[in-house]
């Protein structure tokens, strides 16, 4: 299956991820400490991130920026997660900083399985590139359920 970097400086949330991916035969990698993000994500190269909105220090927008930028367009799928609601500028600007998915809080975790079999797949439309524009919609849950 995938190899996922999950990014959230909750670690109990982390871990549910990876536990979750883990039974469905991914391979988990879990940065609590968004500053070392970069440097795991260079060595690791995984085929998808899981990054949170809201860290201290840093924004996951920024991550996002970070790390496509280290790991080269359409080299990896990012899955932004929120418990915001993004309206239409920062979806914009989620897709501009090279996110192809964005969930929000709190996540199903069968859909985060169907949102990163899509961005490994390659369902996702673009991997980041100025192609996806369109492709980043903000996902609720209730319109999931």
């Amino acid at each position: 299956m995938a190899r996922v970097l999950i990014v959230d400086d909750e670690v109990d949330l982390a871990e549910t991820y990876c536990m979750f991916l883990e039974a469905l035969d991914h391979e988990c990698l879990v940065v609590t400490d968004p500053a070392r993000a970069v440097s795991v994500a260079v060595r690791e190269k995984p085929e998808v991130v899981i990054l949170d909105l809201r860290m201290p220090n840093v924004s996951g927008l920024d991550l996002a920026s970070e790390i496509r930028s280290a790991l080269g367009p359409g080299n990896v799928g990012m899955l932004l997660v929120t418990g915001n609601i993004l309206d239409d500028a920062q979806r914009a600007d989620a897709r501009d900083r090279g996110v192809d998915d964005c969930l929000a809080k709190p996540v199903y975790l069968d859909l985060l399985a169907e949102k990163i079999d899509s961005l490994v797949t390659g369902a996702a439309c673009g991997r980041g590139d100025a192609g996806a524009a369109e492709s980043v919609p903000h996902t609720t849950n209730e319109e999931e359920a």
